[in-house]
This record gives C-alpha cells, sequence and structure tokens, in this order.
C-alpha cells in the first residue's frame, strides 16, 4: 500500500496557484515554491496531504532563514558563549559540578537563548559544530575558573547533539579535543546525551562512548524520563549519572499530578544500578527538602542559581572556596 507525502502549494485557500490573482510576479510565486518545498522536508508532524502558504507561514519561513543566516555568520565568528549553571550538593548548596549552556548575542545586541536557535540549528545540520564551538570554549574558561577555588573538585558538564553523535568526523574531532586540551587538575569532563540516542543507534555509539570513557570522561543520560531506552541499553552503555527531568520535579508540589512515586522509582532504579543522579530544575526549598528525604544528592536548578557568564561564575565559586 503506497502513502502519500504531504504536499505543499504555494497558492490561495483552495489550493489554485494562479499567479495573476495571486502574485505580482514570478519571483515570489518560486520564494513561496522554496518555503512550501522546505516545510515538506523538514516538517513530518502534519498528517494532512495538504498545507497552504499563507502570510504567517512565510514570516516564519523568513525568520526561520534569517536566523539561519546569522547563526551561521556566529559560528564562523566563533561568537557562541558559554554560560555555566551549577550543579550542587542538596544537604550543602556546595557546588559540584557545571553545565556548560549556549548563550547567542546577535549583530543587534540580543541575547539569544538556546531554545530560540538550536531547534534552527539542528534543521540547517550545524548542531554539531555548534557543540564543538561551546566544549572547546567551556574547557578554555575551566582554567579561569579553577584560578578562582583552587583545589576545588568540579565536575565540567557539555551536551552532545544527535548530530554529532551520528557524525563520525564530529566525533572524531570531539575526542582530539578532548586529547589536547586537559581540564584543570581534579576536574573531569562529562558529556550529556538524551536517553532517545541510546535506541537503534547500533554499536558505533558504544564504542565511540567507551573511546571517551578511556579519556576519563562520564557520561550522563538527560532528561531522563521523557524518551525511551531500555534497561538493557542503559545498563551496558558506559553511563555513571541520569539527569532526572525537570518536568518530574517541578510536579513534586502538585497536588492534583504529582509525580513523587516515579522519582522514587528512578532513584530506586539509580541505586540499584549504581548509578548517581541529579535532580534538574529544582526551584522550591519544598522540592529540595523532598528530594533529599528521598535519597538525591545532587540538584540543578534556579533555587541555587540561573546560568551565569564566565566572570560571574567566578566570583559565585570563590564564595564556597
Amino acid at each position: 500500500m503506497k502513502t502519500k507525502r504531504p504536499r505543499h502549494r504555494a497558492g490561495n485557500e483552495h489550493g489554485h496557484c494562479n499567479l495573476q490573482k495571486n502574485y505580482s510576479d514570478v519571483d515570489s510565486l518560486l520564494s513561496d515554491a522554496s518555503i512550501a518545498q522546505r516545510i515538506a522536508i523538514t516538517d513530518r508532524s502534519k498528517n494532512s496531504n495538504f498545507n497552504f502558504i499563507d502570510l504567517p507561514a512565510r514570516l516564519a519561513a523568513q525568520q526561520h532563514y534569517q536566523v539561519e543566516t546569522d547563526l551561521r555568520r556566529a559560528i564562523r565568528r566563533n561568537e557562541i558563549t558559554p554560560y555555566l549553571q551549577p550543579i550542587v550538593d542538596l544537604v550543602t548548596g556546595k557546588p559540584v559540578g557545571l553545565e556548560c549552556l549556549m548563550r547567542w548575542r546577535t549583530d543587534s545586541g540580543e541575547m539569544m537563548l538556546p531554545n530560540n536557535f538550536l531547534p534552527i540549528s539542528h534543521l540547517a545540520g550545524l548542531s554539531g559544530e555548534l557543540d564543538l564551538q561551546i566544549i572547546q570554549k567551556a574547557i578554555q574558561a575551566s582554567h579561569e575558573l579553577a584560578s578562582a577555588a583552587p583545589g576545588q573538585p568540579l565536575q565540567l558538564s557539555v551536551n552532545l547533539s544527535g548530530l554529532l553523535l551520528e557524525s563520525e568526523g564530529q566525533r572524531q574531532r570531539l575526542l582530539q579535543l578532548i586529547r589536547s586540551t586537559p581540564l584543570p587538575k581534579d576536574w573531569q569532563l562529562l558529556v550529556e546525551l538524551v536517553e532517545d540516542y541510546l535506541h537503534d543507534n547500533g554499536s558505533e555509539l558504544g564504542i565511540f562512548l567507551n573511546s571517551l570513557r578511556r579519556l576519563g570522561v562520564a557520561i550522563a543520560i538527560d532528561d531522563f524520563g521523557t524518551g525511551y531506552s531500555s534497561l538493557s541499553r542503559l545498563h551496558n552503555y558506559p553511563v555513571r549519572t541520569v539527569k532526572v527531568d525537570c518536568s518530574f520535579v517541578e510536579r513534586i508540589d502538585d497536588s492534583s499530578n504529582p509525580s513523587n512515586q516515579l522519582l522514587k522509582t528512578i532513584q530506586n532504579l539509580c541505586a540499584d544500578l549504581g548509578l548517581e543522579s541529579t535532580a534538574e530544575g529544582v526551584e522550591t526549598d519544598s522540592q529540595r527538602a523532598w528530594l533529599v528525604q528521598n535519597g538525591y544528592k545532587h540538584g540543578q536548578g534556579n533555587l541555587f542559581s540561573r546560568p551565569m557568564s564566565v566572570a560571574a561564575m567566578a566570583h559565585y565559586l570563590a564564595e564556597f572556596h
């Protein structure tokens, strides 16, 4: 049985492409046709056989093109900036690690958050390059941070996108980067990947993760509980840490739809498998207290600190030293 590929038309609401009624020139028609083609390639969420280009779709596509163009230029200029958020001991509040996050200050001066450009970077095939650029900057910044808190062991956590994990060339570039730019003494690099990457990725992913482990890099599963991974895969890959998704943590205080039992189950699973656990998105003292009471040792969230620049993080670490 054949299935129909969604068709995207540049035309009026009835789907008829009439140059005289809808377009003043051929260039406008070709522009909408290009937009329709891009939507057909990138948007797999629609089940309809027909989708139409209207003004909102046209404006959204134009904005997408502009962000992609500016992002490519920012990558060439090496302009993506590392911001860091502490991972803390839930009992003492003392930092035990730092997660490196991306920020992008555009030419207009706007500081763009990852949610506004990472999806576009993925569609444009730029995520792996972004990963490599920000990881290199994070490792370089670690020496400045270590001088602010000498002798304090910390874990530097960075995120790996699916595009990097799927690219042999970029995987090798990351391994070479780690070999050539060591962290400060007593620091350790930890790479985070979402659990869906563990599913049906064959042996290459396992080989790569074991190569990282041999270089002293720890492996974490990010946003745990929101994707799919069998327990055998979680057990067989060299995973050391599970980061519990913030959507579960935020429902600790929810009387109508609490996540407490699920969080207990995850923590028991981690304990049985000998894995460390970190609760993401800790916002309130009551969430922190519940997590401590139920065996969680490490947490991350705005209760402790929002992400901050390298300079601000140096001051933050010095206060604990």
